[in-house]
């Protein structure tokens, strides 16, 4: 990092020393994770990951961020960028996280959703 790390906000500490955070960005496949989708100021993230099952079915690191006002809903997902893989993950998302989800005010909310049999 190009940083004093002695110096780090609390908060970005935080991010760098979780556990889920560090393993998405180190995942084995390499897949870099893409926007799939922006509704207003909520911009969804995608990335597979590991385990995958059978070669074809993936796990996913989905991140919600709300880059605007406090406490907005995430947008439905019937589109996602021509991705209809990302939409029926992030239908899934939403459906596990209930429809009374809302994301703070210049934040992100991370979900891992892990393959299995």
């Amino acid at each position: 990092m190009s940083t004093d790390l002695r110096n780090l906000a609390p908060g970005t500490k935080e991010i760098l020393q979780n556990k889920y955070v560090i393993g998405v960005d180190q995942d084995p496949l390499g897949i870099m994770g893409r926007m799939v989708n922006q509704t207003g100021n909520i911009m969804t993230f995608v990335k597979p990951m590991t385990p995958v099952l059978n070669n074809s079915t993936y796990s996913y690191a989905v991140a919600l961020l709300n880059m605007g006002s406090p406490h907005q809903h995430p947008p439905p997902c019937t589109q996602a960028s021509g991705h209809a893989w990302a939409a029926t993950i992030m239908t899934s998302v939403l459906i596990k996280a209930k429809t009374n989800t809302s994301i703070r005010a210049k934040a992100t909310t991370f979900f891992i959703l892990v393959a299995k049999d």
